[in-house]
């Protein structure tokens, strides 16, 4: 099986790499600094831990805001 992507036919496995690696990519330009933010002030509601990762969950009601903090 192949994913088209203009005139190129890319094999499946390929496509799933890309689409992991332009992610990952595209993680890195939303990733917040520690340094930046005040969790003393505005706490976190929830706080995911994942080496030098974070992610903070800030709920508001029905909705929650979660936001890439890099701590390192």
């Amino acid at each position: 099986m192949s994913i088209k992507n203009g005139d190129n036919d890319f094999p499946l496995e390929l496509a799933d790499m890309a689409a992991a690696d332009k992610f990952a990519e595209e993680m890195d330009d939303v990733l917040l600094d520690i340094a930046d933010m005040n969790p003393e002030i505005c706490p976190p509601d929830r706080r995911f831990y994942k080496g030098d990762k974070e992610a903070w969950v800030y709920e508001h009601g029905n909705i929650s805001e979660l936001v890439f903090v890099k701590v390192d």
